[in-house]
């Protein structure tokens, strides 16, 4: 890969800023819902080894969407692959909180990890194309951060929507983060970003 096009700190920042947002909430996603899975089979009347199609759905689609994201990225640029993706994994929290059945949940959960598995790879992507080789490392820790942070808090916050709220807000905790992120990112992301 070749020297990042000449970007101003700011801009830089405000990208990794943008690009940091998708992968936390897909991370945070993929270990919120776990605690909640209890009040889902109860809600459901499902058995365990049905409700466990929640998460196992998610982490098979997640693995799908993975690697079309090179194809999205080279045929749509990586702005926009990382603002359809984004879309579509906010469609998919909302499907999943209007969920009236285990079968449209775990259906809504493929389309959520679709977006999901597609975000990483393309933020990543998008972080070591605007830093130059000398700083790279650097951006990629700090980009990394949601990946730790996201998967620590995700039980206990999954814990108090469940037991204070219900467990179909867990699915809204992503969507206020997603639907700013999704206004923000055409403006500061190249709509062509390669």
């Amino acid at each position: 890969m070749g020297e990042a096009p000449p970007l101003g700190r700011l801009r830089r920042g405000l990208i990794m800023g943008v690009v940091m947002v998708g992968p936390f909430m897909a991370l945070l996603e993929s270990s919120i819902v776990n605690v909640a899975l209890p009040s889902i089979m109860t809600s459901f009347g499902v058995n365990v080894d049905e409700v466990k199609w929640v998460a196992t759905a998610f982490f098979i689609a997640t693995a799908v969407g993975m690697p079309l994201t090179g194809w999205l990225g080279r045929r749509i640029g990586l702005g926009r692959a990382y603002i359809a993706e984004l879309a579509v994994f906010i469609a998919g929290s909302t499907l999943c909180a209007l969920s009236w059945n285990l079968d449209v949940l775990v259906f809504s959960r493929v389309v959520q990890a679709i977006g999901a598995g597609s975000l990483m790879p393309t933020s990543m992507a998008i972080v070591t194309s605007i830093y130059p080789a000398s700083e790279r490392g650097r951006a990629i820790g700090i980009w990394g951060i949601g990946f730790m942070v996201a998967p620590a808090i995700g039980p206990t916050v999954g814990g108090f929507i469940t037991e204070w709220i219900e467990w179909r807000a867990i699915f809204g905790v992503n969507f206020p983060n997603g639907l700013v992120c999704n206004l923000v990112a055409p403006v500061v992301l190249e709509p062509g970003h390669e």
